[in-house]
């Protein structure tokens, strides 16, 4: 199990439909991802579950994987709820696994 607990950039102005975007990352990987506030622990793979936690700027939020590619599925839901407009420019690739290599990881626990 990885885990890392980020502040939320603004996502709402990075996402034409930013609920729909982090679903959408979420379900490229294999492991579950929760996210995680002093409040709630929703599957960051349900619509309803990213509507109702609705992660917002200056949110602190707990991102939990587990299983196979959670250390991939962890630096993308970060990619995703901070640096929202780095990840918009790179979800267009067809193989987003591709571009989470070991030096990006590496930036991952560096923050």
């Amino acid at each position: 199990m990885s885990e890392k607990k980020i502040i939320v950039s603004n996502v709402a102005k990075e996402y034409s439909n930013p609920i729909a975007e982090l679903v959408q990352v979420a379900c490229q990987f294999d492991s579950e991802i929760r996210l995680e506030s002093s409040d709630a622990k929703i599957n960051a793979k349900s619509i309803m579950g990213i509507m109702a936690f609705n992660p917002s700027k200056g949110m602190t939020v707990n991102i939990v994987a587990d299983g196979s590619d959670e250390k991939e599925a962890l630096l993308a839901m970060v990619f995703a709820l901070i640096f929202a407009s780095l990840l918009s420019s790179l979800i267009s690739l067809s193989n987003w696994q591709a571009t989470c290599t070991s030096s990006a990881i590496g930036l991952l626990y560096s923050l």
